[in-house]
């Protein structure tokens, strides 16, 4: 970084330090770049302070809970307490070293890195007012920019976030003690999860829904099961009806709700979690001054190298569209950097994994049997639940099913999708299936430990080679 006094020069800026930030970083210093990375709060970005890691650290602490308290036909038996003060302070204390092993790659990486908000003045130069407000603000010239700030909780209107008594996600896995009653608002991935977290820890959960069924994006087996498991730990749904207004009862806080019917209905709770989705962050970066103007949704349009419509500043991840995943701005980083490169890079972006970390997990890459029917393919499905195999039976862990969709005349693995333990680390293997364009018999045939869950992925293989359901 060639620097004079409040000025500096960068071939490559990147705005925003989350995992699209992160690896774009990398990768251009890897491709010989030198690289400027600003960051407007904590290195790691939503995903490592208020989103990824803080749910998965209480989802993983909780389903410990949960599988211990439900393993006496094991002959397992115990009194469990939980000290909530010690659970949360491993949580922030593992997120803290996980922010300062960030930097430390950075700064190993020789990444010059810039701690502020940064807003474009025009297509090749950019202000970056410090964190620290003694500090002046810089200005950077830059060659090229891209832009990974990420995405904020989606405000539902007549529920302001107050972190006291309307919560984001943010807040509520920020919590300093176990509520006795919750609603969630929104039962997306992000309600599910903390829905699981809760109810886990004894809380009363009342999800509120607008929509006739939970996780509605996704195939209704699926949705299915997560509800019949959710409901297992106590949690209450409350589908078809929208959140209308709250006010304070007696101490608590009563949400009033309309249903379908246009009845309305009212839930008494401790707190409030709005978790209706997250809209890209863009409003901090004065897009106005390079004439690059968000869709309708707010989403940065970018072509395929993500590229926006100013030719040498990029987007990656949540700003520029669904899935909305951390995954999928790392993919995103790299493919753009490639581009600055003048490199040819296409990966299969139908081999990027979704996964929701509910009970049991949900793991789903590619294409659905009806997205594949839709592009013309003439499908063979393979499903297997899994208490196909032993694994899932020793382990306590025999809910769920493993279904592969592939193409009738060729075998070529087009997707799947799996709900059961470990779901998250499975899907893995049909993602690779699918980029390397491989076949039912190719998984079929593949040699697999025994015994393991991902015998179920040869299962599932084998009788999507047979178009062949087993329930």
């Amino acid at each position: 970084m060639n620097a004079e006094a409040n000025h500096t020069y960068a071939e490559l800026l990147v705005i925003g330090s989350g995992p699209g930030g992160y690896a774009a970083a990398l990768h251009a210093k890897k491709l010989g770049l030198d690289v400027t990375l600003a960051e407007m709060e904590k290195y790691g970005g939503v995903c490592v302070h208020s989103g990824c890691m803080p749910s998965k650290a209480l989802l993983s602490a909780t389903t410990m809970l949960h599988d211990i308290s439900n393993s006496t036909n094991m002959g397992i038996f115990s009194n469990q307490s939980v000290d909530f003060n010690i659970m949360s302070s491993w949580k922030d204390g593992f997120i803290s070293q996980l922010e300062t092993q960030i930097k430390k790659t950075f700064l190993a990486n020789k990444v010059n890195l810039l701690s502020g908000k940064v807003e474009f003045i025009n297509d090749i130069t950019a202000n970056l007012t410090p964190s620290n407000s003694q500090t002046s603000p810089i200005t950077i010239d830059f060659k090229n920019a891209i832009i990974a700030t990420g995405s904020k909780p989606i405000n539902l209107p007549g529920f302001k976030f107050d972190s006291s008594h309307i919560l984001d996600s943010k807040s509520a896995l920020s919590l300093k003690s176990i509520p006795k009653k919750i609603i969630i608002i929104g039962a997306g991935y992000i309600g599910m999860e903390l829905s699981a977290i809760f109810a886990r820890l004894g809380t009363q959960v009342d999800v509120i829904e607008i929509e006739p069924s939970i996780l509605s994006e996704y195939e209704s087996d699926i949705s299915n099961s997560i509800k019949k498991h959710s409901e297992t730990l106590g949690i209450n749904f409350h589908l078809s009806e929208s959140a209308q207004s709250w006010e304070i009862k007696n101490k608590e806080i009563q949400v009033n709700t309309l249903n379908s019917q246009n009845k309305s209905q009212n839930y008494l709770c401790n707190k409030v979690i709005v978790a209706i989705g997250r809209s890209p962050l863009t409003n901090t970066l004065n897009l106005d001054a390079i004439g690059i103007k968000p869709n309708t949704s707010g989403f940065i349009p970018t072509d395929n190298n993500r590229r926006t419509t100013v030719q040498n500043i990029f987007a990656i991840g949540d700003v520029t569209s669904p899935p909305m995943l951390a995954h999928k701005a790392s993919i995103d980083g790299k493919i753009a950097v490639e581009a600055i490169s003048e490199n040819n890079f296409n990966p299969n972006i139908k081999s990027i994994p979704s996964v929701v970390f509910t009970t049991p997990e949900i793991g789903m890459v590619g294409l659905t049997q009806a997205e594949a029917e839709k592009e013309g393919f003439k499908t063979a499905i393979g499903k297997i639940p899994y208490r196909s195999i032993g694994r899932s039976l020793l382990s306590n862990h025999d809910s769920g099913f493993v279904r592969i969709v592939s193409d009738a005349s060729t075998g070529i693995i087009l997707g799947g999708q799996i709900v059961g333990h470990s779901a998250s680390e499975l899907i893995a293997e049909l993602g690779l299936a699918i980029q390397l364009g491989a076949t039912t018999t190719d998984l079929s045939n593949t040699i697999h430990a025994h015994p393991t869950f991902s015998e179920l992925l040869v299962l599932a293989a084998i009788a999507s080679s047979k178009n062949q359901t087993l329930t």
